[in-house]
């Protein structure tokens, strides 16, 4: 269930959208540990290259987003902040606001909400209004990354955003809703919206 906080937000905006491969066309996630592994070269990279194998394997079989930040322990925030300008905006989403015509958006993410934050920062002449609904928060000590992080939205409670609001995404999150039961709709972007309701 969601709290009274969180329910608050989604009521404040039109629609739901992800980030990563549907706001944005790039994967950040893969982004930021590929920075982190080319500023770790030569620093122990290679128990680096193992602890992202392990945390890649361990989320194929439990799907814990939490094994990501777990990932990036050791990792100073700048060199995730320096990739957030790698990130470009996903035209096809452009064009799919452009048609549902949202007042505005809410971000509903398993990434890093600093990271997303960020790139919003960059995106200030938007035509649409956009907050972070929800996204996680990995913790930071002294502008480091510890490797825990609070978890707000993960595989299991992303429903229930949905639930809450239609929601804007691509296939990895069609693979993981189905599984609840929700309705999605491929758009003629390639974009998918889903719906608690019957979308025809």
């Amino acid at each position: 269930m969601l709290n009274e906080k969180l329910e608050a937000r989604i009521n404040e905006v039109d629609i739901l959208t992800d980030f990563d491969g549907t706001m944005i066309k790039e994967e950040s996630q893969y982004l930021q540990i590929y920075a982190y592994l080319s500023y770790s070269m030569g620093n122990n990279c290679l128990n680096l290259i193992k602890k992202v194998a392990k945390g890649y394997k361990d989320y194929k079989k439990n799907k814990d987003v939490s094994v990501f930040y777990s990932v990036l322990k050791g990792c100073p925030t700048n060199v995730l902040d320096d990739v957030v300008f790698r990130c470009k905006q996903n035209e096809k989403w452009n064009r799919l606001l452009a048609e549902l015509k949202p007042q505005k958006v809410g971000v509903v993410s398993r990434n890093n909400n600093k990271f997303i934050l960020k790139y919003l920062d960059l995106q200030k002449n938007q035509s649409w209004k956009i907050n972070i609904i929800a996204a996680n928060k990995p913790e930071i000590e002294n502008e480091i990354y510890t490797g825990k992080a609070e978890i707000i939205v993960n595989n299991n409670n992303l429903i229930e955003f949905v639930r809450k609001k239609d929601y804007i995404c691509g296939r990895d999150e069609i693979k993981i809703l189905e599984n609840f039961g929700i309705h999605y709709k491929k758009t003629n972007t390639g974009l998918y919206i889903c719906s608690k309701n019957k979308i025809f």
